[in-house]
C-alpha cells in the first residue's frame, strides 16, 4: 500500500480483492475509487473496508473533489481594435491536455454568473466495458454559450481520474 498525496493505492496484479482494507482513517466518509483506470461510484468506508464493483489488481481510493480551472476574462485584439466592452460568443474551446481521462467546459457570463458544463468527448476505440484510455493532445469542446460583455472560460474535473491542462484556446465571434 503506498500514500499519494489523498490516496491510497493498492497495486498487486496477482492478487484480485473484490474489497480493499486499509483505510480506517477514511471510516463514516465517502472515497473516490478508480479500478485499473475505472471509476466506480463513490462509497462509504465501512470498518475500514471499501467493497468494489468487481475485482480489481489496481485500486486507487482517495478522497472526492472537484478541480476547477478558470481563466481571465476573455479579450482579443484585432483588426479593428480591442474587445473590450464589446459582445463576445465563446462557441468552442479546444483544450490541449495531457494524460487526461475526462474533464467539462463551460462559459461563466460576468463575473458571477453560473456555468452549465458540457462533457468533452473521451471513448475513441476502447473496447467496449473498459476504461477510457488517457489522452494527450487537442479536445475539442462545443459551448453553448450566449453574447457577453465580459466571460470567462472554466474547466472542470467532477471524476476520479487524472486531468492536466496545458491549453486553453477559445474560438469567439464579436458583435
Amino acid at each position: 500500500m503506498e500514500l499519494m498525496y489523498s490516496s491510497l493505492i493498492y497495486d498487486d496484479p496477482g492478487i484480485k480483492p473484490r474489497s480493499v482494507a486499509g483505510r480506517e482513517h477514511r471510516d463514516g466518509k465517502a472515497g473516490w475509487i478508480l479500478c485499473e483506470g475505472a471509476g466506480e461510484a463513490p462509497r462509504v468506508v465501512e470498518g475500514g473496508q471499501i467493497t468494489l464493483d468487481s475485482s480489481s489488481g489496481r485500486v486507487i481510493v482517495g478522497l472526492p473533489m472537484v478541480a476547477d480551472i478558470e481563466t481571465m476574462p476573455v479579450e482579443v485584439m484585432g483588426a479593428f481594435g480591442t474587445s473590450v466592452g464589446r459582445k463576445k460568443y465563446i462557441n468552442e474551446v479546444n483544450l490541449r491536455v495531457q494524460e487526461t481521462v475526462a474533464l467539462k467546459a463551460g462559459v461563466r457570463p460576468g463575473l458571477a454568473g453560473s456555468v452549465r458544463y458540457e462533457t468533452v468527448k473521451w471513448r475513441t476505440d476502447e473496447p467496449m466495458g473498459a476504461p477510457p484510455r488517457p489522452f494527450s493532445g487537442d479536445k475539442r469542446a462545443v459551448i453553448d454559450s450566449a453574447h457577453y460583455n465580459l466571460a470567462t472560460v472554466c474547466i472542470r474535473s467532477d471524476e476520479p481520474t487524472p486531468m492536466c491542462v496545458l491549453a486553453i484556446m477559445t474560438q469567439l465571434d464579436m458583435q
